[in-house]
């Protein structure tokens, strides 16, 4: 479930996806 872009937390070493 990688929602990183949609704003939500995911379990992902680095959850500033969203801002890459």
């Amino acid at each position: 479930m990688k929602r990183d872009f949609q704003g939500q937390k995911v379990q992902s070493p680095h959850t500033n996806t969203e801002q890459e």
